[in-house]
């Protein structure tokens, strides 16, 4: 799989099981300047894998929690993936 498919059906699955509006892969540059961003993925620390859920206040459960961090080591180790 391609590092972009990896991403994006990663974060896609994560956003479905949460059932939250937007999950967000947070790309940082140098000197922890960043964006939001699916486009320029590399070796580098990535960032932040953010849920958001704009419909009020959330209790997040465990599980929430465990998916979370499950998806957030996909994604890391998606960066050794071959991108060609």
């Amino acid at each position: 799989m391609k590092q972009d498919q990896v991403v994006q059906g990663t974060t896609d699955e994560l956003r479905r099981f949460l059932q939250v509006d937007r999950v967000v892969l947070y790309y940082f540059f140098a000197e922890w300047e960043g964006r939001v961003t699916f486009e320029s993925l590399s070796d580098q620390l990535w960032g932040l894998l953010v849920a958001h859920h704009c419909q009020g206040t959330r209790n997040w459960t465990p599980v929430d929690v465990d998916r979370m961090e499950q998806s957030a080591l996909v994604l890391a180790n998606a960066s050794s993936i071959n991108t060609h």
